[in-house]
């Protein structure tokens, strides 16, 4: 959305708004972009890979002996890639090209005076307006301007600016206060420029942008739709307002590009392929997540975006390790001498197995619920975990079930 200024009168911020300069910039900041929330389970975004069922079946492998903690080990170093998906590039005008030409102060003498707009045949009331940064001396003037006289118009014109640019007021009681003061368009026209003056400075990446009358809205849907594509997600499940890789995105020192764009979106892949690794190693993964998991989980990994990778990693990891020990008390010790579910659970796995007669590869452990229920509370006997895995329902098809159904030996 191009908020249009007066172009005929000019516009600078009257004296009545500088006092709210310092109100908008402490909650501004903290209602734009907010962080995607984080916590809980993590998502694996990618479906479980089942290894092909070879031609001939082998016979079942002898059962292992009762499962025991595995040696602590490190999670191995995943080498990240990036798949490359061509989007629309979008493009900053070549500069000064859409910048509004300087026009001259219509200037007026009485207060309260009116007259017809030659232009426009509106009503044009003289005003007081105190010019933007003359705060030694003030220097108050008369101009022309639209008075509203409706304060509907009002709510409207400043919602949507607010809308334009990722803010808000704190509360709905102090915009309705605040729009009390705003009775002309050129007190409405300092307003936008606050605002533009104030993301201009918190997120230089989109400063170019603005400085070209275009909205933050504006500025940021091009990459958002690069971003959905990029990730293969439906666009309306990006809210552009609290996005952490837009966030990072804006807080660009030099002006984004496809380049810019293009080495951030590097980073987070390099960041999600190690958190695949380390949800993977914990056992901290969705094998089916829905797209709001989906989105959720991109949310957190770009959410570290500010940092460096290392620095990124290392917050991930630690933020995974005391999800993992909530989830798994039972092995929380073994876990803080450097164990993962991934190693910690593998004789279980490997047992699980045997027992159902399945290929191991085929076996994806946090999509099975009897492993995750051993994993939370583990079984005190191999004979009650024998009684477990006998209400699977795969068990009544292994050959030794249908043994012992029939009253024959299994061997």
């Amino acid at each position: 959305m191009s908020l249009e200024r007066d172009s005929k009168n000019g516009v600078r911020v009257p004296l009545i708004f500088l006092s709210l300069l310092i109100l908008i910039g402490t909650v501004g900041q903290q209602t734009a972009f907010a962080g995607a929330a984080s916590g809980g389970l993590t998502l694996n975004p990618k479906p479980p890979v089942v290894a092909p069922t070879p031609p001939a079946p082998t016979p079942p492998a002898p059962t292992p002996p009762a499962p025991l903690p595995g040696e602590p080990i490190i999670p191995p170093t995943v080498t990240p890639t990036r798949s490359i998906v061509v989007a629309p590039t979008p493009v900053i005008a070549d500069a000064g090209s859409a910048l509004k030409a300087t026009v001259l102060v219509d200037a007026c003498t009485k207060v309260g005076a009116t007259k017809i707009d030659a232009e426009t045949a509106e009503t044009l009331t003289c005003v007081l307006y105190t010019k933007l940064g003359d705060l030694k001396d003030s220097k108050i003037e008369t101009r022309w301007a639209n008075v509203y006289t409706n304060s509907k118009v009002v709510h409207k014109l400043l919602s949507d600016a607010l809308v334009a640019y990722h803010r808000s007021f704190p509360t709905e009681d102090q915009q309705l206060a605040y729009e009390k003061l705003v009775v002309n368009n050129l007190e409405f026209g300092a307003f936008v420029d606050l605002l533009v003056a104030m993301d201009k400075k918190a997120f230089p990446g989109f400063a170019d942008y603005l400085s070209r009358d275009a909205s933050l809205a504006e500025a940021i849907t091009p990459w958002a739709q690069m971003l959905a594509q990029q990730r293969q997600l439906p666009l309306d499940t990006f809210n552009t307002n609290g996005e952490a890789f837009l966030t990072a995105l804006g807080n660009s020192p030099v002006t984004v590009t496809q380049e810019v764009f293009d080495k951030l979106f590097l980073k987070s892949e390099t960041l999600g392929v190690y958190a695949d690794s380390i949800d993977e190693a914990y056992w901290l993964n969705f094998p089916n997540p829905t797209l709001a998991q989906i989105a959720l989980r991109f949310g957190y990994i770009d959410s570290l975006l500010t940092l460096s990778v290392e620095q990124g990693k290392a917050t991930y990891l630690k933020k995974m390790q005391t999800n993992a020990n909530n989830l798994y008390p039972k092995f929380a010790s073994v876990m803080a001498r450097g164990g993962t579910m991934a190693t910690i659970m593998a004789p279980w796995v490997a047992y699980f197995s045997a027992k159902l007669e399945l290929y191991q590869s085929e076996v994806v452990p946090i999509g099975e619920r009897t492993l995750l229920k051993v994993a939370m509370s583990p079984p005190a006997t191999m004979a009650e975990f024998d009684a477990i895995i006998a209400q699977d329902a795969r068990w009544p098809l292994t050959t030794t079930a249908k043994a012992l159904a029939a009253g024959k030996p299994s061997f």
